[in-house]
């Protein structure tokens, strides 16, 4: 029997499982990844100091033996949140740079994360504790 036709007590027609695999194979359905590796306190001429956050992110799976043939579209873009004091995490940048400078204020305490978002609209989960933290003392 055909596909599509009901037949031989087969209802109907036949999934064809290889067609949907090859059909979901050419779609890029998993997340990307990223963190901030390090926040450190720079000095910045005319600008004092500041916290330099490197991120790494990337959309690349083919060190994953099950998803490695599922295409990626690559990282369009990472937004980084930040606390201060233990608060309440807001969005201070938007970046597809892999180094962000963020105006941060003196005695406090700052905790970071970050979530990517590749070309084909797939957003990394926030992680359950902060990718990193940085301290800004106060002046002596």
């Amino acid at each position: 029997s055909g596909c599509g036709q009901y037949g031989n007590g087969l209802g109907w027609g036949i999934i064809r499982s290889d067609r949907a695999v090859a059909a979901a194979a050419q779609r890029d359905i998993a997340a990307p990844s990223s963190r901030i590796r390090s926040a450190k306190v720079k000095r910045i001429r005319r600008r004092g100091r500041v916290a330099v956050l490197r991120l790494k992110h990337f959309d690349d799976r083919s060190e994953s033996p099950c998803t490695k043939e599922i295409p990626s579209s690559g990282v369009k873009s990472v937004a980084i949140f930040a606390s201060a004091n233990r608060g309440r995490y807001h969005r201070i940048a938007k970046t597809g740079k892999r180094k962000v400078r963020f105006r941060a204020k003196r005695g406090r305490r700052y905790r970071f994360y970050s979530i990517a978002v590749d070309k084909a609209g797939n957003r990394e989960t926030p992680p359950a504790r902060p990718d990193a933290k940085l301290r800004m003392r106060r002046r002596r």
